[in-house]
């Protein structure tokens, strides 16, 4: 079981704020940069799968504590850990699909349909992909070839 960081859980969810920021900030910088004028996708593509697909795990998990500490009314990280104990959630799994399930036991926030169609699809189409989150961590996992594709821009 995950124990959350620090004293606080606001400490945690503040940390997961901040690293999400980060991962998408390089993601977009990679994805915008303009040199150089030929992009290979084989040389970017996992680079830009892991870093998007951590950004949404980490806001995943930031907003899954958020919504716990509304539920239990408490930032305790020791009320926290033991509510996420005894319900058998584990904040350490990747599969963003199954966090976003969790999500949805935790939190009572309505998303527009439109919105959560969206993210509902996009999480399933990269749970699909990359269902365990180890893809772009362990390219040795790999088991097919990559092909070199040009964008030109």
């Amino acid at each position: 079981m995950m124990k959350l960081m620090n004293n606080t859980i606001i400490d945690s969810i503040k940390t997961f704020i901040g690293l999400s920021e980060m991962y998408q900030a390089t993601a977009d910088d990679m994805l915008h940069r303009n040199s150089p004028s030929i992009f290979t996708i084989d040389y970017a593509y996992f680079p830009l799968l892991f870093l998007y697909r951590h950004t949404i795990e980490l806001i995943l998990k930031a907003n899954i504590l958020l919504s716990l500490t509304n539920k239990l009314q408490s930032i305790s990280s020791s009320i926290i850990n033991e509510y996420l104990k005894t319900n058998s959630i584990d904040l350490r799994i990747h599969n963003i699909y199954e966090l976003l399930k969790i999500y949805e036991c935790t939190d009572s926030i309505i998303i527009s349909s439109r919105s959560y169609s969206f993210i509902l699809n996009a999480i399933v189409e990269l749970n699909r992909i990359d269902p365990n989150g180890q893809t772009a961590r362990y390219l040795s996992n790999i088991n097919f070839s990559i092909k070199k594709f040009q964008l030109h821009y």
